[in-house]
């Protein structure tokens, strides 16, 4: 194996045990079809291993007894292992990494290639030494494909070795410890068979009826020596393994090629999940082509999304770590694929796979770098349109409410109970009234076209999805006699921790600021929506939406008379927030050290979280992370309320003493706006934390579950609208940095409104050179730079008027 550019690999040099499933989390190799967790080879699911592949889009309802009830989940399938192999020397056992002696170990994932390599050195409990290479990738140039390259040294013996490859179904969802006592068997037997060139294994989920269809093709050789046909097939219920018996001299490498094919009958243009493996498989060319393609592909990636730190190796090489991650989960593929963002990636089974608001902050990335994957992910959503009128419906709203949690199509998935691991005991769970996910779904969808100028999607899907979600906040802002404002009740906001107003007995508060100002900014944007609209288009969808010129104008008027609590310059977080309860925070953090989770702490001592001001995450800070401060502002000055950056740092600290960031995403937030008045060593200190929070677990073992996808987005997200300083909210351009002291300089590249733009940006100038055949104007603080074709310009900034 070639030396890898540290900066652009992850290594483990340690055989931990203890830690093994979250290196596996992190080690994960994807695609956006597929995601296949760095579980070693010869591994099984166990107290310390957890090998796990999963397809996007790929689901399954079961229901399992909880107590006196029966409980409904849906699941994101870990479907057969296509990644085992062991082997064994003549007369001894099969290796086990458990119980042999490990003499040296080394494991790195290459970022830049999306390949994951292992070299481990072993002595078995006969003795014998061997030294196990091995490379896997899932193919980012063919997105059914998967490959391993796994190698067999002798050192000190020699004879016949006996190879096992095979594809396991016998298998059950177990990636999450707190699932465990749950109905998670989702494969059925369809069949096991050998063809004249492969094993394949054919299985069903059982209640989705998805067919999954593995096939594995092998090469096996010592020098000259090959073997393509096993020396022994054995097959059972849902699993299927080829053993391979091969003469080895001490010293000698025998060499295991295995590629396999994944396919399902939920596949565009697959009506036949094995034909369609098969030909896979015999499209994929051998080892080498596919390992040539597969780094080809990468490397054209990585032209759209790379970006340089000077002054910082760690937060570059962190960073890449991140967008690696985002592109296993969601890829170009997405554009053939019906699926969302799970919030936890294609690399564990956490929150059952289900797609959150969370892709709020995915969304940036995507539409300035690949806007096909973010339109992708906004088709899912439209494609769950229909579902989401019903949801509304079901409740009495009009137009379209979207689920919390969402998986396979569109229904609510979120559980009405909840079990806290401090108390042992199952509660209520309002976590559904999070109707805020609709919110940002506009958000998305505003968004992508705004930065990319697709008008066609808004005309054809992009306007029917918020002018749905539009007519829905309205239906539900209504106007208060008293105050003559309008007030929306009945919903959570970002906060998790309340759920209810004190003392009620239904779940859901009233007047959440950040709920309230997003349903004013899409409204107006709603109203922005029609405008656009040819009328051709337009007067049908309205009259289909049953929006007519009444509706328009009521929501023009809630845009001016929304109701946002203001109590001694600082805003309300919700109706009442700030006349609930202080907590003493210094006697729970000496009681309990970790308070992330304060509410079950507080429930679990027999206490209302409900009745204390705290937060698990940003919540009125979530608006200054998702819109310019200059349009919160604007907002807020409509409705009469004057808001100074000033008043944006008052209420940050007052609400950062009252939040247990129990979230990941809470990190983010906070780092921006502390980046927004000026503060960049506070902000620095949250980005590191936040670069950290996977990496080093810091939610102790939330991570062996899966990666956190919107965490991974908000650092990239940081780097470049926070520290860069660039803002894409209008139609021109503008870059006004705020670096961390300690960085020198920030170079990267973003395509937005089509042109693509290379920007380098330090504390004294900015570089800028774009790809267009015209001259573009970009304004960096309140002036005005044209940029003329072709041609790489400096700005400094001691002269560009930069706020």
């Amino acid at each position: 194996m070639d030396k890898l550019d540290p900066l652009w690999t992850l290594t483990y040099d340690t055989y931990d045990p203890e830690n093994e499933k979250h290196q596996e989390a992190l080690l994960t190799v994807g695609n956006g079809y597929m995601g296949c967790r760095g579980a070693a080879e010869e591994s099984v699911s166990s107290a310390h291993h957890y090998p796990g592949t999963y397809v996007a889009g790929i689901y399954n309802r079961l229901t399992s007894r909880v107590g006196d009830r029966d409980v409904e989940n849906e699941d994101f399938v870990n479907v057969p292992n296509w990644t085992n192999i062991t082997f064994k020397p003549d007369g001894g056992e099969w290796f086990d990494i458990d119980t042999a002696e490990i003499i040296f170990f080394h494991r790195a994932l290459d970022i830049r290639r999306g390949l994951l390599h292992r070299t481990i050195r072993v002595k078995q409990p006969d003795g014998k030494i061997s030294c196990i290479e091995s490379t896997r990738l899932a193919s980012m140039a063919q997105r059914h494909l998967g490959a391993i390259r796994y190698c067999v040294t002798p050192e000190n013996y020699s004879g016949s070795v006996t190879i096992r490859s095979g594809l396991d179904g016998a298998i059950r969802n177990e990636g999450v410890d707190r699932y465990n006592d749950l109905n998670q068997d989702h494969l059925a037997r369809d069949s096991e068979s050998l063809d004249s060139r492969g094993i394949v294994l054919a299985v069903k989920t059982t209640q989705s009826d998805i067919a999954i269809v593995e096939r594995a093709v092998h090469r096996v050789y010592v020098g000259n020596t090959e073997l393509t046909h096993p020396s022994k097939v054995t097959a059972r219920d849902r699993k299927i393994m080829a053993n391979f018996t091969i003469e080895a001299k001490e010293g000698e490498t025998i060499v295991v090629e295995k590629r396999v094919a994944i396919e399902t009958s939920r596949d565009q243009d697959v009506s036949d999940p094995k034909i369609a493996a098969i030909r896979s498989m015999s499209d994929g060319g051998d080892w080498d082509t596919v390992l040539r393609e597969h780094i080809a592909a990468w490397d054209t990636i990585w032209q759209e999304l790379d970006m340089q730190v000077t002054g910082d190796e760690e937060a570059l090489w962190i960073n890449r770590l991140h967008a690696y991650h985002l592109l296993c989960t969601a890829s170009p593929f997405n554009a053939e694929i019906d699926a969302g963002i799970p919030a936890r990636g294609l690399h564990g089974e956490a929150y059952r796979g289900h797609i959150f608001w969370d892709e709020i902050f995915v969304f940036p990335i995507f539409n300035l770098h690949f806007p096909e994957i973010a339109k992708a992910l906004l088709m899912y959503r439209y494609h769950r349109l229909d579902a989401a009128r019903a949801y509304a419906k079901q409740h009495g709203y009009h137009g379209a409410m979207f689920p919390w949690q969402s998986g396979s199509d569109g229904r609510e998935e979120t559980q009405v109970v909840h079990l806290n691991p401090v108390s042992g005991k199952w509660g209520d769970d309002y976590s559904c009234l999070q109707r805020h996910v609709s919110l940002a779904i506009a958000y998305n969808t505003w968004q992508y076209v705004h930065m990319t100028n697709d008008i066609k999607f808004l005309e054809e899907y992009g306007a029917e999805m918020i002018l749905s979600i539009a007519l829905f906040w309205s239906h539900l802002c209504q106007l208060d006699a008293k105050t003559q404002r309008y007030s929306i009740t009945g919903v959570m906001g970002p906060n998790e921790f309340h759920e209810k107003m004190p003392g009620a007995d239904k779940g859901g508060l009233k007047d959440n600021a950040y709920t309230n100002i997003m349903t004013v900014w899409l409204l107006e944007r709603a109203c922005e929506v029609i405008k656009i609209l040819p009328p051709k288009i337009g007067e049908p969808l309205l009259q289909q939406l049953g929006i007519d010129e009444q509706e328009q104008v009521r929501w023009l008027d809630i845009s001016r008379r929304m109701f946002v609590g203001v109590k001694h310059g600082l805003i309300d977080q919700y109706d009442g927030f700030l006349d609930l309860q202080e907590l003493d925070w210094d006697y729970y953090r000496e009681k309990y050290g970790d308070i992330g989770r304060m509410d079950r702490l507080l429930k679990a001592e027999g206490k209302d979280p409900d009745a204390y001001q705290l937060s698990k995450q940003g919540d009125l800070m979530m608006l200054f992370f998702v819109l310019p401060f200059q349009t919160v502002q604007h907002i807020l000055d409509n409705l009469g309320i004057p808001f100074t950056k000033e008043d944006l740092r008052r209420n940050y600290e007052y609400y950062e003493k009252r939040t247990s960031h129990g979230s990941t995403l809470s990190l983010g937030v906070h780092a921006h706006i502390a980046c927004l008045f000026g503060d960049t060593e506070t902000a620095a200190r949250w980005y590191h934390t936040a670069l950290h929070a996977d990496l080093g677990d810091i939610q102790g073992g939330t991570t062996k579950e899966g990666i956190h996808v919107a965490l991974m987005a908000s650092t990239i997200s940081l780097l470049l609208f926070a520290f860069a300083g660039v803002d894409v909210s209008g139609d021109t351009l503008k870059i006004n940095p705020s670096l961390p002291p300690a960085w020198q300089d920030i170079a990267f590249s973003i395509t937005f409104l089509g042109i693509r733009y290379s920007i380098r940006v330090s504390a004294k100038e900015i570089l800028v050179k774009t790809e267009t055949a015209a001259t573009v104007n970009i304004k960096v603080g309140d002036t005005a730079v044209p940029v003329p074709p072709g041609e790489e310009i400096t700005i400094p900034l001691a002269t560009s008027n930069k706020e």
